[in-house]
């Protein structure tokens, strides 16, 4: 009995301490707090992505891979970003996951 309820509680726990990459992100500036909450990353279910700076939006598409995440703006550029937890950090700027 006891080995059932753990192989049933080990996905669940996987499951909520993994969280989920999609949602909306601020981007915090070290040194720059003037900055702070003037760009944002939003992650949608379908792939898509919308970065939004200083007013202005760009699109495109994002692969995750795990602990890494590929962005492919509409431009043709890529980037690449490291997700932990509620943080991405692409191109050296943090972005927080807003709850």
């Amino acid at each position: 009995m006891q080995k059932q309820l753990l192989l049933f509680a080990i996905p669940l726990l996987l499951t909520a301490c993994g969280g989920s990459i999609e949602g909306s992100y601020t981007a915090v500036f070290k040194g720059r707090p003037s900055m702070d909450g003037k760009v944002t990353l939003d992650l949608a279910s379908d792939r898509s992505f919308i970065l939004t700076s200083m007013g202005v939006k760009s699109t495109g598409t994002y692969e995750d891979q795990g602990d890494k995440v590929l962005l492919r703006h509409g431009n043709g550029m890529t980037s690449a970003a490291v997700w932990n937890a509620d943080t991405l950090l692409v191109d050296g700027t943090s972005f927080i996951k807003v709850p």
